[in-house]
């Protein structure tokens, strides 16, 4: 051991509290930064998953839309396509539903009419029962938005069973958002309703929905989610005729930029914490 190295050992044994203090002010100074960035990471992704919990309901869906089918084969090839597409982009389940355009009872009462195939978990009964048939001829149905049954025409095959009220946001959101005070009576077979014979002709929207996946978004980090959405729009659009898929992409860029800011300004505290830390260390 040379005199530098005994000299070093001679100052360990005679004063060691002062090494210890040494190597855990620099040991805190190489934390710090990392630790500042993981706690930036974990605000920046609670922030974003906050965000999007509090989007309208309109905004925090993932709606694959189209004219509808009045085909059996036609519908069934579309319900696998458009599910096996929407499921790169939620977890969370898809609900097929459609709406007709405006229609009118015997007394000019206006009204819309749609249906969807999880019905029974989006409302609450308040009398009589949910839809439990639907033929080309015979559909039954229930009304939502008003405690008065329509005046409506036999021909239409419509047969009121009970009434609900609306407890999901996900039940006609968005594109097929009815408005909050509309009259709809509402069926629980989309497909079945849209071959009903007296509304042959009669416009109508059909399509899949499903609830933004927070998680998914949070884990894939949003550049790549929405990458992966303009292609499951592309891909939907060229597999299913006039399909468009909706999805929030712009208001979830914004957000992850206002997260990126926020965890960016963790990162510069932690480092210029870490910059005092050392100066201490040096003048310990």
């Amino acid at each position: 051991m040379g005199v530098v190295g005994q000299l070093t050992s001679a100052r360990l044994r005679r004063h060691p509290a002062r090494w210890l203090l040494l190597a855990l002010g620099v040991a805190l100074a190489l934390t710090l930064p990392v630790v500042s960035a993981a706690t930036g990471h974990l605000v920046a992704s609670q922030s974003l998953a906050h965000t999007v919990e509090q989007l309208p309901a309109g905004d925090r869906t993932v709606i694959a839309a189209y004219g509808g089918s009045r085909d059996d084969a036609t519908q069934r090839r579309d319900d696998a396509t458009v599910r096996d597409g929407l499921s790169s982009l939620t977890s969370l389940p898809i609900s097929h539903q459609m709406l007709f355009g405006e229609l009118a009872d015997a007394d000019g009462v206006r009204f819309r009419l749609g249906a969807s195939d999880t019905l029974p978990g989006q409302v609450r009964l308040i009398s009589g029962r949910l839809p439990a048939s639907c033929t080309p001829t015979r559909c039954e149905v229930v009304t939502s938005g008003s405690s008065t049954t329509p005046a409506l025409d036999p021909v239409l095959g419509l047969v009121v069973v009970g009434s609900v009220e609306r407890t999901d946001a996900l039940l006609l959101p968005g594109t097929f958002d009815p408005g909050p005070a509309a009259f709809v009576l509402l069926g629980s077979d989309p497909d079945a309703l849209q071959q009903l014979e007296a509304l042959e002709r009669f416009p109508r929207g059909a399509g899949w929905i499903g609830a933004l996946d927070a998680q998914r978004i949070t884990t894939l980090g949003v550049p790549a989610y929405t990458e992966i959405s303009r292609t499951a729009a592309d891909e939907l659009a060229l597999a299913v005729d006039t399909l468009v898929l909706s999805v929030p992409d712009d208001a979830l860029l914004r957000e992850d930029a206002r997260a990126a800011t926020s965890q960016s300004r963790f990162a510069l505290i932690g480092g210029a914490t870490a910059v005092l830390v050392l100066g201490f260390v040096l003048v310990a």
